[in-house]
């Protein structure tokens, strides 16, 4: 029971489907005036359309979720990255580092060996900005 002159609130949200099949969210607050016997004088309802802050917390949210997966995906092609770059300057060398590598009788030329081990490792890079665009097409369409 209520006193005189006091108001009850209550809220909440609900979605509707609109004529146009469009989904609306909605807030809607009922604030009641009761007088000087506890009963219920007037009840005032209000109610907003909130589909936009619902669907701007949504794609921040979404945002939040494909940023911690760019930078899951950013550290598993830095630890994928460190040790290619290591095998290929190291276990190959004596491969990589001749025109032919099948051409035993040719020289070591550290340039072939730079070019085709930056060849390798940008093919990783490559593939982590595949991967990252795909993940981030959603926020950022063309």
């Amino acid at each position: 029971q209520m006193n005189a002159g006091h108001s009850r609130r209550a809220s909440g949200e609900n979605r509707f489907v609109g004529k146009d099949g469009r989904i609306v969210s909605t807030r809607c607050t009922i604030n009641c005036v009761c007088g000087p016997g506890g009963e219920m004088l007037y009840a005032l309802a209000v109610m907003d359309d909130v589909t936009e802050r619902k669907q701007t917390e949504e794609t921040l949210r979404r945002a939040e979720r494909l940023a911690s997966v760019g930078i899951l995906a950013a550290g598993i092609a830095h630890e994928i990255n460190n040790p290619l770059g290591a095998i290929v300057l190291s276990a190959e060398a004596a491969l990589l580092g001749r025109q032919n590598p099948n051409d035993s009788s040719e020289s070591f030329n550290m340039a072939y060996l730079a070019i085709r081990g930056s060849g390798a490792v940008n093919g990783v890079s490559r593939l982590h900005g595949k991967v990252s665009r795909r993940l981030f097409e959603p926020l950022f369409p063309h």
